[in-house]
């Protein structure tokens, strides 16, 4: 099922459905055909349990082909975690296609204190795991690649917010930030 095919399916089955976002490698022009999924932002009027089993029956095709599951917020909620997610709601909006409905993110403004702290604790998160990872591969060159690969999008979705931490122009494209 082709994205845009999924989207008017989701307007068709959800009642008080208000957006549907394409965000990410897709949405930047980075992704990678079967080695790279779509992430799609739902925001809805209500999250209850009507929508989400509503919205399980029409993932059933969309997971099946390597795609994860839509974010799903209300627009009050996701206006108020805008301090808790900063990263992620920023490299939403850099990297956006509005497939139906209002472009939520445009209106999202994201504090550079929140961007900070997110960032120096997710790098110092990464080096603890990396240093984990490197002693558990014990020499192993095939582990350590394997490690190097898995974290390789993680260092540089941190490394494009550093830049946006200081004010530099940002690229679209993940490997440009490196």
């Amino acid at each position: 099922m082709k994205v845009g095919a999924f989207a008017a399916r989701l307007r068709r089955e959800l009642p008080g459905l208000r957006s549907v976002v394409l965000y990410g490698s897709a949405a930047a022009g980075d992704h990678a055909g079967r080695g790279s999924d779509f992430n799609l932002l739902l925001v809805v009027e209500r999250i209850d349990m009507d929508l989400l089993d509503r919205l399980s029956r029409c993932l059933r095709g969309w997971m099946a082909r390597g795609n994860p599951p839509p974010v799903v917020f209300t627009l009050e909620r996701l206006e108020k975690s805008v301090d808790v997610f900063p990263i992620e709601i920023a490299d939403m909006k850099q990297a956006r296609r509005i497939l139906w409905g209002e472009d939520v993110l445009q209106q999202l403004d994201i504090g550079l204190a929140d961007l900070r702290w997110q960032l120096e604790r997710e790098l110092k998160q990464k080096v603890i795991a990396l240093r984990q990872g490197y002693v558990a591969a014990a020499g192993r060159t095939r582990a350590v690649r394997r490690l190097m690969m898995t974290s390789f999008s993680s260092i540089l979705t941190l490394l494009r917010s550093a830049l946006r931490l200081h004010q530099r122009e940002i690229p679209l494209r993940k490997l440009d930030a490196a």
